[in-house]
């Protein structure tokens, strides 16, 4: 783990963006299933990176000085607060429509505006899959969908793509 953060502080990767996420001790056991055979460590750290055009380059490194494995590659955005205000804003607008929908379906009208609201908001990342107990980050259906830059175009061998942002409301309205 020294040789790894070694290898990739050089790179742009500041000391606050390195982060212990996972330690694990266990024992290997014989076919008996009693003789223990070995023990082993594995520790994971997450790496936050700034500039993906430097991917590859901190992967190698990381890659070159002992890591073995690479799980959960995570693509979020710095902007999240300002797509979560974005996609909870159409999520009202979107609640107030249905309500009026359905009441008008019923033969119903809204009498006043909401009476009652609560939301909740999710995503902001793209989650590639965890290992070893790592974090995970799975977006439950789409609000807002953001080209985190680069028109989703190729930095390297990296497609970013969309992250996905999602906010879900609950309104309450009074009918008659």
């Amino acid at each position: 783990m020294r040789a790894v953060r070694a290898a990739v502080t050089p790179l742009g990767i500041a000391q606050k963006d390195i982060q212990t996420d996972f330690i694990q001790l266990g024992m290997q056991y014989e076919i008996d299933g009693v003789t223990a055979s070995y023990y082993y460590t594995r520790k994971a750290i997450v790496l936050t990176l700034h500039d993906v055009s430097r991917m590859e380059e901190v992967l190698s490194a990381a890659v070159d000085a002992g890591a073995t494995h690479i799980h959960g590659v995570v693509f979020q955005t710095s902007k999240l607060r300002e797509y979560r205000d974005k996609a909870r804003a159409l999520a009202v607008q979107a609640a107030k429509d249905k309500a009026r929908d359905l009441a008008a379906a019923a033969g119903l009208k809204l009498v006043s505006t909401a009476i009652g609201i609560s939301s909740g908001s999710y995503g902001g990342g793209s989650s590639y899959g965890s290992g070893w107990g790592g974090s995970i980050n799975v977006p439950l259906s789409q609000n807002v969908s953001i080209d985190p830059g680069g028109g989703g175009a190729f930095q390297g061998a990296i497609a970013l793509g969309l992250i996905s942002v999602t906010a879900s409301v609950l309104m309450t309205f009074a009918i008659q």
